[in-house]
């Protein structure tokens, strides 16, 4: 009897060991991290596709590294290499690009096997190729544009813009609905993106091809700041001081199509999306908003890519995601939305489906090494002052077109 009993425990002993063996053996949740900036809006529903990423794949758990500064976000990013802290996934810009990849930071996504890119646009791999490595995967596209209010444009009884129109037109237009309607703007302050799309209208550009010099002549940047100086002496655009809260009382917006549904929001009524005046305005082309790289010292790579895969090819995740990043740049995810899209999305999605038929000109490559990068975004920072010297009255278009060649040529040179 004392036997049986001793056999008794004994193989109750053995039965709960063996119970405890999956605890013990189980592979133990793998993390990582992934750093991105953005708003608020951007914040929640990453972390919203990140929670339902986790409950698909519950060996994965993700830490965030966020910040809600563009700024903030690449010192922190700096901070972490230089402590050989890389997070494994990293959410990138065209234009830092440039300086990212002399430090060789990314892995070649080519051999990242658990992302899908057959049913990715193949622009939007080119985007994120250099010397035949992918280095980043296109989270969204975008492109420049006009939008309009209609509404004021009916009760100015003004007829609204077509694709044909020109800058003449615009000027002609704005001034026109800022007479009839007093409390209204007829346009935007304008920025450097507006002047970066009206050199390629004349077939210029920002920087020679050897890139010792600005690729625009004087006169090109005169005439552009003339025509917003006439405009802003007449109260036709948004006064400088007003220029991010007057959205709700502009007629005619430049804007990126990513930033539509939050403008939007704003607006609390659909806008329409157009051309930018031209002629030759057909050189509007769709580009990458930002990409998602993978750190070369990261352990996780495979399920780092589980992660990427996910966030641009499930349909529910960009159910959740929508137009935030851009438009999906997966085939079938686009034709998924276009079902549950609002008014205004499929207006947007019209836009890009109308640039990708009218447009033969490849995505802008980036200008490679850290040096240009630096030397691009002080040359861009000279812009926008030339810019606001003339709106401000501070030199004539003459004087700021002038100073501002002679201080990209010195940035260039150096």
């Amino acid at each position: 009897m004392k036997k049986k009993i001793k056999l008794l425990i004994l193989f109750t002993a053995i039965t709960f060991i063996f119970s405890l063996k999956p605890l013990f053996s189980a592979d133990p949740q793998k993390v990582i991290k992934i750093m991105w900036w953005g708003t608020k809006e951007r914040y929640e529903i990453t972390q919203k596709v990140i929670q339902m990423f986790e409950s698909k794949y519950p060996e994965i758990k993700i830490k965030i590294i966020y910040s809600d500064s563009y700024h903030g976000y690449f010192d922190v990013l700096n901070s972490l290499i230089s402590k050989n802290e890389i997070p494994d996934i990293i959410q990138m810009a065209k234009q830092n690009f440039p300086e990212y990849l002399e430090k060789k930071i990314f892995t070649d996504l080519n051999i990242v096997k658990e992302i899908d890119k057959s049913d990715l646009d193949k622009w939007s791999l080119d985007a994120g190729t250099f010397n035949n490595k992918l280095y980043g995967i296109t989270l969204g596209a975008t492109a420049e544009c006009y939008v309009y209010n209609k509404e004021f444009f009916d009760r100015a009884n003004v007829a609204y813009p077509t694709e044909k129109w020109t800058w003449d037109d615009f000027e002609r237009i704005a001034t026109e609905i800022h007479k009839k309607l007093p409390d209204i703007w007829g346009a935007n302050r304008f920025e450097l993106r507006d002047f970066l799309v009206y050199l390629r209208e004349q077939n210029e550009s920002f920087y020679s091809n050897d890139l010792k010099s600005p690729g625009f002549r004087e006169e090109t940047f005169e005439k552009f700041a003339s025509m917003g100086l006439r405009m802003k002496k007449s109260n036709v655009m948004v006064p400088i001081e007003i220029a991010k809260k007057g959205h709700q009382k502009t007629a005619m917006i430049s804007t990126l199509v990513n930033y539509i549904v939050q403008l939007r929001k704003i607006l609390n009524s659909d806008v329409e999306l157009i051309l930018y005046p031209g002629p030759n305005n057909e050189v509007t082309n769709i580009g990458p908003t930002l990409f998602f790289s993978i750190a070369e010292s990261s352990k996780l790579k495979k399920e780092a890519g589980l992660f990427i895969n996910y966030f641009v090819n499930d349909i529910e995740a960009n159910e959740i995601l929508r137009f935030e990043r851009g438009i999906s740049v997966n085939t079938k995810v686009r034709i998924a939305l276009a079902n549950t899209a609002s008014t205004q999305e499929k207006k947007i999605m019209d836009y890009i489906a109308y640039l990708a038929y009218l447009s033969t000109k490849s995505v802008d490559k980036m200008i490679s090494g850290k040096k240009i990068s630096q030397s691009d975004a002080k040359c861009r920072t000279e812009l926008e002052k030339a810019l606001e010297s003339v709106f401000y009255e501070s030199a004539t278009p003459k004087e700021a077109a002038r100073r501002l060649i002679i201080n990209m040529k010195d940035i260039l040179n150096k």
